[in-house]
Formats: structure tokens, sequence, C-alpha cells
């Protein structure tokens, strides 16, 4: 009965302790938008991605997609569609001044597949 009980506190331990590693995976990252989703197919799991990205942090505040424009998709559709004809906002629509008047508006947006690749070396 001792053995079994030692064994059972030895073994709690034991699990506590390897409960407790972390591994920070934090910093640069190499990264691929994969536009035509072909990254699995062309195994690009077995290359150096072209592109590298500092994490954590999303792809738009990364400034990684493509600029925004008046035609861009958004993927919700709350939104004053004034922007779109009044012509005392017509200069936040040109492509060199481009401001939208939705909250949460991002300086990049894409929608679509992307590649993240790190090296790893847990001892």
């Amino acid at each position: 009965m001792k053995r079994t009980f030692f064994a059972v506190i030895l073994s709690i331990i034991a699990i506590g302790m390897y409960a407790q590693h972390t591994l920070n995976l934090s910093g640069q990252w190499s990264f691929q938008i994969d536009r035509e989703d072909v990254g699995i197919k062309e195994q690009w799991f077995r290359k150096q991605l072209t592109d590298n990205i500092n994490l954590p942090g999303s792809m738009p505040k990364k400034l990684k997609g493509d600029k925004i424009t008046v035609s861009t998709q958004w993927t919700g559709s709350l939104y004053d569609s004034s922007y779109y004809f009044n012509p005392y906002v017509e200069k936040f629509r040109v492509e060199e001044n481009i401001k939208f008047p939705f909250f949460l508006t991002p300086d990049k947006h894409y929608v679509g597949v992307a590649w993240y690749q790190k090296e790893v070396i847990y001892l």
C-alpha cells in the first residue's frame, strides 16, 4: 500500500513538473501569403518562405496584405453607404488618401491562406 501511494505521489509530482515547461514562440517568423491556395500542393512546408513577420501580432497590424481601396471587400457589412456617393467625403475616396468612416478599419486587408514557419528547437 505504501509503495502504491508513493508511486502515485511521485507520478503527480512528475506530471506537475513537466507541465511547468513553456516555450515562448514570439519573435521573427518566416511568412508568405498564399493567394492561390497552392501551398500544400506545392509543398511550401518544405521550402523557406519568402517574407518575414514579427509575432505576436496580426497580418494587418504587421502591415501584411493588400492596400485598402474603395472597392476592398470587407467581411463585415456595418457601414454608412453615403461614404461611396457623398461629395463631402470624395477626397477620402482617392487612392493617395483613402480613409474609411468605419470603426476598426485596418491599413492592410487580406482574406485567405497565409503560411507561418519557424524552426523550433526544444531541449
